[in-house]
């Protein structure tokens, strides 16, 4: 009897396949890099950054942002693609993220990935705003301290 109720660890699907397998895709395919872009993007377009911007120049301001992007976003990179990953699991199966990840437009899953792009980008907006908020905070806090009056 104990032999029938078993089951091979390779024939069985746990509810964490689909966001591992997720978070493989992501990884491999280096999907999640987007996070030191939007970060830049946003975070030199806060009021805190203008207010640096003003107090050492635009120049200076590019560069001490950079020089904390780069200190601060692998701290956030993981998380980031553990989010993603989520976010994907939610749109896709194990089966359909492998396919993508090996045939990639030839995968007969790629017409879906295309439809389903906007749903993603809206719901790791949603998922990712948190996570990109502490990275920003990460960075313009220190910038902050280190140009206003009385600063460090």
């Amino acid at each position: 009897m104990l032999g029938v109720l078993a089951v091979s660890p390779a024939l069985s699907k746990g509810p964490g396949d689909d966001n591992q397998a997720a978070l493989g895709f992501i990884e491999r395919n280096r999907i999640g890099e987007n996070l030191s872009n939007l970060a830049r993007q946003f975070g030199m377009s806060t009021k805190t950054f203008q207010i640096i911007e003003r107090a050492v120049g635009p120049q200076r301001a590019r560069q001490m942002f950079q020089d904390h992007l780069s200190r601060e976003a692998p701290k956030f990179q993981g998380q980031w693609n553990k989010t993603l990953a989520n976010v994907y699991a939610n749109h896709f199966s194990a089966a359909e993220l492998r396919s993508l990840g090996k045939e990639r437009d030839k995968s007969p899953y790629y017409a879906k990935l295309q439809s389903q792009s906007p749903a993603i980008s809206a719901e790791m907006k949603s998922a990712g705003t948190p996570i990109l908020t502490e990275l920003l905070k990460a960075i313009l806090v220190p910038m902050f301290k280190d140009v206003a009056p009385g600063g460090r």
